[in-house]
């Protein structure tokens, strides 16, 4: 039987037959025991031969993520869970999985002869593929169980309630000794692979469960009043990844007053930091005057020890249009040199051939507000996205609390840049709410706590898609492909228009990429 026959022959066995696990009678449970935990079984990507492999093996991750497997490896975010083998599922209180309902089986992995088979890993729950993968010139040589999971029931083909179901497709690549399988549990993935030419070969075995890990993890975080700079100055780092709050409409703050933990403090009283556990406060840096007392009823930004949370108060005199602070994290948008590394985000850009989300995460505790009437004390997640095509960009704005009305709308920033504006809501075009809504405020907002409330907002290529539509109405030239826009910043901003104040903390302000 040639290489290329007993491919074909593989793919006809996986569309007729089926594991008959054998059953058996479970064990006695003690009530209140638990099983053994699974494991994660991790996805990676290589870039030079673009290739999938995974393993349940923790030293074997550390081995590949330090490079010992060869260039080019990395995590996709993916993963899903199952036991090392059966004999580990099995504890003093539970028999192994291959006793319980579903039975588990283990997963063979394979690896291709070399000069023979494919420079790839091959992995099968199924004993017929077992059985010709391992006859001598087959192309394949064994390598190991890779992990103990459960199958289909061979009467549906479906896999039990409370098991994910993991789909296997084959690259289809012209030249057989380049071919390669990925196995996932995502319906996005699936639709990516048919769409590149994939041909899906069903489900290949059954998961205890499924995730995903973020491959870019970025937060916010900053250390002593030197990243205090005007909006502008923080805005033009444009070569660096650099933590910074940005400041606007109000005198740049750089006096520095003594921290501390006290809650009668007068710094504190005004932000309510302290409702965070008593957090160091290193630095409060405000305004130069009279007292220290006086200084705490002015425009201030407090730095505690903790590095990632900001206790921010703005005092906004009248004749000010425009008041804001916010820290924030800017990347890199200028195209590297030649040969020189790119540490531009891409969040929409293909990559480990995988389609990506962006989800920001932080935590607002408001603990006044008391404005004139027709003034707005508010604060919003702020994303700034560059278009390294046409050189233009535009600003995702989504309100998070405050005293402005909700809604969407698309114009001009007060520095003239397009802002695309949301809110904390279900079912908005520009994103989506995992974590938080939108907490309408009055002009006189001073609670016996803080307000304090998660957020996460997510977006999506189709969703950023929208976005860049709104944002063409006022700019043409903007490019329509989402692969040419970096992310330029992100920050949670704390807004006024018209005299009053402001006062709150924010802490944990993180952007990451999750696979899809």
């Amino acid at each position: 039987m040639t290489r290329l026959s007993l491919r074909r022959f593989l793919q006809a066995l996986l569309a007729v037959s089926a594991v008959a696990a054998a059953g058996a009678a479970g064990a006695f449970i003690i009530p209140g025991s638990t099983p053994p935990p699974t494991s994660p079984v991790v996805e990676y990507f290589n870039a030079d031969t673009n290739h999938f492999f995974y393993t349940i093996d923790a030293a074997e991750m550390a081995a590949i993520d330090r490079g010992a497997a060869g260039w080019g490896w990395s995590r996709t975010g993916f993963l899903f869970y199952a036991y090392p083998d059966i004999p580990q599922s099995a504890n003093a209180n539970f028999a192994a999985c291959d006793q319980r309902s579903p039975p588990c089986v283990n997963v063979s992995r394979f690896i291709g002869t070399p000069g023979l088979g494919p420079n790839a890993h091959f992995f099968t729950a199924n004993p017929a593929e077992v059985a010709i993968l391992n006859v001598p010139g087959s192309g394949w040589t064994f390598e190991s169980i890779a992990f103990a999971v459960p199958v289909p029931d061979p009467a549906t083909g479906q896999c039990a309630v409370g098991t994910v179901p993991v789909y296997r497709a084959y690259s289809n690549r012209p030249n057989y000794l380049d071919s390669d399988h990925r196995y996932t549990t995502s319906e996005v993935v699936r639709a990516r692979m048919r769409s590149e030419g994939w041909i899906e070969e069903g489900i290949a075995f059954c998961a205890y469960g499924a995730g995903a890990a973020p491959i870019v993890v970025r937060t916010v975080s900053l250390t002593n009043k030197c990243g205090i700079q005007s909006q502008a100055a923080c805005d033009g780092h444009g070569s660096i990844l650099f933590s910074c709050v940005g400041v606007t409409g109000i005198p740049l703050p750089a006096t520095e007053y003594p921290g501390s933990s006290s809650t009668t403090d007068e710094f504190n009283a005004r932000t309510g930091i302290f409702y965070m556990g008593n957090p160091q406060v290193n630095d409060n840096v405000a305004l130069l005057d009279s007292s220290r007392a006086v200084a705490a009823t002015g425009s201030f930004v407090q730095l505690s020890d903790v590095q990632t949370i900001f206790g921010i108060h703005m005092a906004s005199p009248t004749g000010t249009p425009f008041a804001s602070v916010t820290p924030m994290l800017g990347f890199p948008v200028t195209a590297p040199r030649a040969n020189a590394p790119d540490f531009r985000l891409f969040p929409f850009r293909k990559q480990l051939d995988t389609e990506y989300e962006i989800a920001i995460n932080f935590t607002a505790g408001v603990n006044r507000i008391a404005i004139d009437a027709g003034s707005h004390a508010f604060g919003l997640l702020a994303i700034d996205f560059v278009d390294t095509r046409s050189g233009g960009h535009f600003r995702s704005h989504v309100l998070a609390y405050g005293t402005p009305p909700e809604g969407e709308f698309t114009g001009r920033d007060t520095d003239g840049v397009i802002i695309v504006a949301t809110s904390f809501r279900a079912q908005s075009p520009y994103g989506r709410n995992v974590n938080g809504v939108t907490v309408h405020m009055p002009a006189n907002y001073q609670p016996l706590a803080p307000y304090l409330a998660p957020y996460q907002w997510r977006v999506n290529r189709a969703e950023f898609l929208a976005m860049v539509a709104s944002a063409r109405g006022l700019d043409p030239a903007l490019s329509t492909d989402p692969a040419d826009y970096a992310v330029g910043s992100f920050g949670v901003r704390t807004q006024m228009s018209g005299p009053g104040e402001i006062g709150l903390f924010v802490y944990g302000i993180n952007l990451s990429l999750f696979p899809l």
